[in-house]
């Protein structure tokens, strides 16, 4: 009897918290909200921050136990925000932001300076993204993590892998105007290219007869984002990415 007792209690308990946890939500607004709190570089407009920073698209997998969602500030900005979520089964949230290149100390560009009027961050995006695998559970043996981020690299930002030929397209200077950023030299931006692709080149050949497509080109942001991927499946991930900035600073002249 006393058995019997016991299984009634344990199948009451599982039942209970399977009716909780199927009723539970992810907490979007508050997800955002926090991270306006802790990065006071995305706007905060004093509105429903879930409708001002409009779902742009979203993309789940692993059986539905995992999705990530594009969200943006409005596109009439000059300088657009975007936030990624990431929700597991469970329905918790991470929010990782992707803050525009001004923010350079947080996207840690390679053979960039940073601003000296830029407002640091305390963080990275290299450590957003451990902290958001890592916290939410998906940094297991079975390659989880990296699933993430390659969906959040293709399918969420519309990324394109970079290959050798790529190379003219990645040199061609991108001006972008910003009064409120010191203005670059076309020669420095080049310059600055070049050395990148070179670097992205060594990286993604780390053997003579090995070539690893670990690189990202993020266009529409001018981003490159190279990540090393462990390829040992039964090891826990610890995020690797080196970002390069594509954009050039110019002044327009108004007649």
């Amino acid at each position: 009897m006393l058995i019997f007792s016991r299984l009634l209690l344990l199948i009451c308990l599982s039942v209970f918290l399977s009716c909780q946890q199927a009723g539970k939500q992810p907490d979007i607004e508050g997800t955002l909200t926090a991270l306006t709190k802790k990065f006071p570089q995305l706007p905060s407009p004093g509105t429903k921050l879930s409708d001002y920073y409009t779902l742009i698209r979203s993309v789940s997998f692993g059986n539905s136990d995992v999705e990530l969602q594009l969200r943006s500030t409005p596109d009439t900005l000059d300088d657009w925000h975007c936030i990624v979520l990431v929700i597991n089964g469970n329905n918790d949230i991470y929010g990782v932001p992707l803050l525009t290149n001004e923010h350079r100390s947080y996207w840690n560009f390679l053979f960039d300076v940073n601003l000296s009027s830029e407002k640091s961050t305390y963080t990275t995006f290299q450590a957003e993204l451990q902290t958001a695998i890592d916290t939410l559970g998906l940094n297991d043996t079975m390659g989880t993590a990296a699933r993430v981020i390659d969906e959040m690299l293709i399918s969420l930002l519309q990324c394109r892998r970079i290959y050798d030929g790529d190379s003219a397209e990645i040199h061609s200077i991108r001006l972008y105007s910003n009064l409120d950023l010191p203005e670059e030299d076309s020669d420095t931006c080049l310059s600055r290219s070049k050395r990148s692709w070179k670097a992205i080149v060594a990286e993604m050949h780390p053997k003579e007869y090995n070539a690893v497509r670990n690189a990202f080109w993020d266009e529409r942001n001018g981003r490159i984002y190279q990540f090393d991927f462990n390829p040992r499946r039964k090891e826990k991930m610890k995020v690797g990415v080196r970002v390069y900035r594509q954009d050039c600073i110019f002044h327009p002249l108004y007649l």
